[in-house]
């Protein structure tokens, strides 16, 4: 799939401003039930319980970790933050150019601006007339969801993006999907899952940690896990039923 451009002359709403955040708390009845109506016409669809209300602790500065079987929509505590508090940035680490891909496709049919940030779409975004840069469209704010693999966050070019003045007045989220491969993957095979941590350290006070994760075993790993997100104290723990009961097994 060719990487989309946006629109041409696309609106860029300023920066929030984030001393206001907590006079204005969206973890409330009230604020909930303003995400659901704010986000269902351009989602298609109204959001669950933990759906809307996930996003509500994000949109208030708190870390989120959320365990939920996949196809259960986690992916909008990605994007309905973006959707509710225009003018912002969220980064976001997956694993493989594939599913970065698959997670751009979705949300620009819903045309949520983003785009995957690898040596795939780098390349490809050369080779257009004219060409493209897309870390330099980045850090206009254009995109609201920026995908990018582990390797990246070494890239001298990811940390000249998350060091531009915009882009840290605009940067509201960094989420980890796909948590559980940080731990499985990161030891030996993909060292670079071990920078996290220190994404804690790099980006603003105001941006939020969030992991999203279908697969996290109880013991070692989730303890691996809270260790690698640097979860701030009194983080959120969204976990439920991880059961796929659509899927049935033949053994032959």
């Amino acid at each position: 799939m060719a990487v989309v451009a946006p629109p041409p002359g696309a609106t860029i709403p300023p920066p929030f401003d984030w001393s206001t955040r907590s006079a204005n708390p969206w973890y409330t009845q009230s604020g909930v039930q303003k995400i659901k109506e704010k986000s269902a016409p351009v989602l298609g669809f109204e959001l669950d319980k933990f759906q809307a209300e996930c996003p509500a602790r994000i949109l208030d500065g708190q870390d989120v970790f959320c365990i939920h079987r996949t196809g259960a929509g986690k992916s909008t505590l990605i994007s309905v933050p973006v959707i509710v508090r225009e003018g912002t940035i969220s980064v976001v680490v997956a694993p493989t150019n594939f599913l970065q891909r698959d997670m751009v496709a979705s949300m620009q049919k819903k045309n949520i601006s983003c785009v995957a940030i690898n040596s795939e779409t780098l390349t490809e975004a050369a080779l257009v007339s004219p060409p493209r840069d897309l870390w330099a469209e980045a850090k206009t704010g254009v995109h609201w969801i920026i995908f990018i693999g582990p390797e990246t966050m070494r890239k001298p070019a990811y940390k000249d993006f998350i060091r531009n003045g915009n882009v840290r007045a605009r940067l509201a989220q960094f989420t980890v999907d796909e948590l559980h491969v940080a731990d499985e993957w990161g030891v030996e095979f993909r060292v670079e899952f071990q920078d996290i941590p220190t994404m804690r350290a790099w980006l603003p006070p105001h941006t939020t940690f969030v992991g999203l994760s279908a697969t996290i075993e109880p013991g070692r790993q989730f303890g691996s896990c809270l260790k690698l997100m640097a979860f701030q104290p009194g983080f959120h723990l969204e976990k439920q039923d991880c059961e796929r009961r659509d899927i049935t097994m033949i053994v032959r």
